[in-house]
């Protein structure tokens, strides 16, 4: 994977706004923003589709469409664990396809 143009220990956030879906890699992708956070720096992930989320369940069609793909929030936290993100909180809304996830290096 091509590294950002950052050094490393470079930002105090790092935010990913309905973007995770697209990436090619998802555990590449996080381990880069693990390498551009300084210590205690966090990641704020916001999003509406997630796997077996009310979006994906109301607009399944759509999404097999537009060929994204979707990860189930346990997943999310455990591949953040997995490359080394510390204190992973989820947030959801009973109803809502919005969920926030945090995590702190």
């Amino acid at each position: 994977m091509k590294k950002m143009g950052f050094p490393d220990d470079f930002f105090d956030l790092v935010t990913a706004i309905e973007t995770y879906y697209f990436w090619h890699s998802f555990s590449d992708v996080l381990q880069e923003i693990l390498r551009v956070l300084k210590p205690d720096g966090k990641l704020l992930m916001v999003n509406e589709m997630v796997k077996n989320g009310v979006y994906e369940i109301k607009h399944a069609k759509m999404i097999k469409q537009a060929h994204v793909n979707l990860l189930p929030l346990e997943e999310i936290r455990n591949m953040l664990q997995t490359v080394g993100f510390a204190d992973v909180q989820i947030f959801t809304k009973a109803e809502s396809p919005w969920n926030i996830i945090l995590a702190q290096k």
